[in-house]
């Protein structure tokens, strides 16, 4: 297990390479852009309409500047928008290549740096994930393969779920450990994994284990939480400071979850911090 854990582990962080790489490519090509560019506004003259295969209509802004040396470029727009997102007259502001006109970037978030945060993103999510596997998943598995399993006989009167409630309960802290460790799913490309990860683990396990409960809805509104704190973060790139909270947010995420598993695999509890209680 540990063995196959660590090879999993190198696998995702290998993978990883390819997008951070790509990532990495298209800052440094937009940074040496932007050293010897030029900043200036085109207007624009024309609107080309053309018709997609699913038969909508698109407008490509067709617009002009004046360089440095006072030589007019007439621009042919590659991308279209419906509605219309120019005007003819409207300014644009764009960055141009002195010694080749032709080469522009608009001057815009998405223009410039969309990419690179994309890459750095998808390529961030399984590095995390393989590092977590390479170097946690070996210290859960060798304290799960520790705990003995104590559990009374259902004939003395107990029901299942209060026997399972003590922290002795090695089926317990298991079921518990997993309601957090299943929210990495979403490191791993998964939509929502953080959320559905546990809550599949919740919605089974929450009438046969106490603790299960327990853990589970403290794992949902931690991770309910979490997905609002890093769609808002997202949303925030475009503010710059974005840029800051969104990778502190997931890193804060991932180390949580650790934490959380740990203490479920040992039988105790654990709050979250900053999370909103969805679940009572």
């Amino acid at each position: 297990m540990i063995k196959a854990a660590r090879i999993i582990g190198i696998v995702f962080i290998l993978g990883s390479f390819i997008p951070l790489g790509i990532g990495a490519y298209c800052y440094k090509s937009t940074s040496n852009f932007l050293k010897t560019a030029v900043s200036t506004e085109g207007t624009v003259l024309e609107m080309n309409e053309r018709k997609s295969s699913d038969g909508s209509i698109h407008y490509y802004p067709v617009y002009s500047f004046v360089d440095v040396y006072g030589t007019e470029h007439k621009i042919y727009c590659k991308s279209g928008h419906y509605p219309p997102r120019y005007e003819i007259g409207d300014p644009i502001s764009i960055f141009y290549n002195p010694q080749s006109p032709e080469e522009i970037k608009y001057d815009s978030f998405v223009s410039l740096w969309m990419g690179t945060l994309i890459a750095g993103i998808l390529g961030f999510f399984p590095f995390s994930f393989g590092v977590l596997v390479f170097f946690v998943a070996p210290i859960i598995i060798r304290n799960v393969s520790k705990t003995t399993h104590t559990e009374q006989p259902a004939s003395e009167g107990y029901s299942r779920r209060h026997i399972a409630s003590g922290t002795g309960d090695r089926d317990a802290r298991m079921w518990s450990m997993f309601c957090h460790l299943t929210a990495l799913s979403a490191f791993i490309g998964i939509p929502f994994g953080n959320i559905i990860g546990p809550l599949v683990i919740w919605l089974i396990k929450r009438d046969d284990f106490q603790m299960v409960d327990e853990h589970g809805k403290e794992s949902l509104n931690f991770q309910i939480s979490m997905s609002i704190y890093t769609i808002v973060s997202f949303f925030l790139c475009f503010a710059l400071i974005g840029f800051l909270l969104l990778p502190v947010v997931l890193l804060f995420n991932l180390i949580l979850v650790v934490i959380a598993s740990v203490k479920a695999n040992s039988g105790d509890t654990y709050l979250y911090p900053l999370t909103i209680k969805f679940i009572k």
